[in-house]
């Protein structure tokens, strides 16, 4: 085969593939998939000290949450529902993490948590987490554990 005969049949099987392209992307769907909304309001809950000396960093954490979840919330949402936080001290301490965990899982029925910021908190709290499988986010924890 020549260099200017492969030249042609790329050219073509380029085209064919675009044609096919361009078809597949142009159909009309039948119908497009809308979640439903959910049930009830999404419930978060939130570790973080808000008393003692560490409450300097759970104080602006807490503010930042509530702006968010208020801006959501004014948006309509997600998916429509709205979003509820639920804050519990965590006091940058291994028990009173647990307490709170435990509190925020069992009284407020919250599937995702924000916390700690000490890594003790985390530690801690991950190990019940995982446990009752609740999605646990760090903004701020730094152990290697």
């Amino acid at each position: 085969m020549s260099k200017k005969f492969r030249k042609i049949v790329s050219y073509i099987i380029i085209g064919v593939v675009c044609s096919l392209g361009i078809l597949f992307f142009t159909q009309k769907k039948e119908k497009e998939v809308i979640l439903p909304p959910l049930l009830e309001p999404i419930r978060i809950g939130g570790i973080i000290p808000l008393t003692g000396s560490r409450a300097e960093y759970g104080k602006p954490l807490q503010r930042a949450a509530q702006m968010a979840v208020d801006e959501i919330n004014a948006g309509g949402g997600i998916r429509g529902e709205q979003i509820e936080i639920f804050w519990e001290d965590g006091k940058c301490e291994e028990k009173a993490a647990a307490t709170a965990v435990n509190r925020l899982i069992r009284s407020y029925r919250t599937q995702y948590i924000i916390g700690g910021i000490c890594s003790l908190e985390t530690l801690k709290v991950a190990a019940i987490t995982q446990a009752e499988r609740v999605l646990l986010i760090s903004p701020a924890s730094t152990s290697n554990k």
